[in-house]
């Protein structure tokens, strides 16, 4: 910031950089430069000056001393905007990635869990299969049991008379 004093007229020259902060990285979209004046006319007093009003003017981007003045201090106030940006901007970008990293590992997660569920619903649906073949099999025996059932009952009839026959022959 360089505020010059004339016998006249006040200037104040000052720049400013516009940073867009937009998808959570910090880009330089331009630079701003306000310059103002004010002549100092007799008469009135001169004791207000620009004073801290001109500085508050609710401008919301990031002021570059590095585009001001010179001087010892404007250069490690450069040097300290510079240090702010350059940590922003890494800060961003490392942002940046960590999000894109976070994205395909979530993408490689989801494909690998779309793989074990198809394998799953595979697994399950061939057990059912073996589960059906395995009841038909059983209904199927039961049903040869149950015929079975009433021609061995007849078969153990059979064979008790023909015992009771054979002991009846023997005792007479």
């Amino acid at each position: 910031m360089c505020i010059r004093d004339r016998s006249t007229i006040q200037v104040l020259d000052q720049n400013y950089v516009v940073v867009n902060t937009s998808a959570g990285t910090q880009k330089r979209a331009g630079t701003v430069r306000i310059m103002l004046s004010l002549e100092r006319m007799p008469g009135i007093d001169q004791s207000g000056g620009l004073g801290n009003s001109m500085h508050g003017g609710g401008l919301q981007s990031s002021f570059n001393p590095a585009l001001s003045g010179g001087g010892v201090r404007d250069s490690e106030a450069s040097a300290a905007w510079q240090l702010e940006m350059w940590k922003q901007m890494e800060e961003a970008k490392w942002r940046s990635e960590l999000s894109e990293k976070e994205h395909a590992r979530m993408a490689v997660l989801e494909a690998e869990w779309k793989s074990r569920e198809a394998e799953r619903e595979a697994e399950v649906a061939r057990i059912k299969a073996e589960y059906a073949r395995l009841e038909g099999k059983l209904k199927s025996h039961l049903l040869d049991i149950e015929k079975r059932e009433p021609r061995l009952a007849l078969a153990e009839k059979e064979i008790e008379r023909e015992r009771e026959r054979m002991r009846v022959e023997m005792e007479s």
